[in-house]
C-alpha cells in the first residue's frame, strides 16, 4: 500500500467560495518504510538532509529547554 498524505481542511474559504486544501509537511509524513523506499530509489541525499534537519531541530529544542530551565532557576 503506498504512503498516503493526510489532507486537512483549512477553515478559511477563498473569495470564490472554493475550498482550500493544506497538506501536512513531508517531515511529518515520512515513516521508516518511506525512508527505506527513498533509499532504494537512490534518493538517499534527500533522506540524509531530512535526518540532518531532524537532528538540528532536536538540538535546538534541547537548547531552548536548557535556557528555560536557567531562567526558571534565577
Amino acid at each position: 500500500m503506498p504512503a498516503q498524505l493526510h489532507i486537512e481542511r483549512v477553515d478559511e474559504v477563498d473569495e470564490n467560495n472554493s475550498n482550500r486544501v493544506q497538506f501536512a509537511p513531508l517531515t511529518q509524513v515520512l515513516d521508516s518504510r518511506a525512508r527505506r523506499r527513498l533509499r532504494r530509489s537512490h534518493l538517499s541525499q534527500e533522506v540524509n538532509s531530512f535526518e540532518d534537519h531532524q537532528k538540528k531541530d532536536k538540538k535546538l529544542f534541547l537548547e531552548l529547554r536548557r535556557q528555560l530551565r536557567e531562567q526558571d532557576e534565577k
